[in-house]
């Protein structure tokens, strides 16, 4: 379990400080004026890793806590802490709905290009 949550959250990781070196790219090479096609794939791709993150980050929290036993529910770890943050994460970075539909009105673009 422990060493399935490291290397999604390693790999996540890595997606994301990849699509933010893409981003920053796009951005040196456009001046700040990045195209509106580009920028779409973008946001529909950065929509694509909050969702993943916050989801990942409420799981790995959880089952950490899990692992913990009663001393992952006691106020006086870190862990109960941890695990409400993931939760408000969801609603901080742009809730898990509209994460979902910035998601589906991209694929609704796929579709209509095929």
């Amino acid at each position: 379990l422990l060493t399935d949550l490291w290397a999604r959250t390693t790999n996540l990781s890595l997606g994301l400080l990849k699509f933010a070196e893409a981003y920053d790219d796009k951005v040196e090479k456009f001046g700040g004026n990045i195209p509106g096609n580009i920028s779409r794939a973008m946001v529909a791709s950065a929509s694509q890793f909050k969702y993943h993150t916050t989801k990942l980050s409420k799981e790995v929290c959880y089952e950490a806590a899990n692992l913990m036993g009663g001393a992952g529910l006691s106020d006086n770890t870190l862990m109960q802490e941890y695990v409400n943050i993931s939760r408000i994460q969801e609603i901080l970075g742009g809730s898990r709905q509209i994460q979902q539909y910035i998601m589906s009105m991209a694929l609704r673009q796929i579709f209509k290009m095929l």
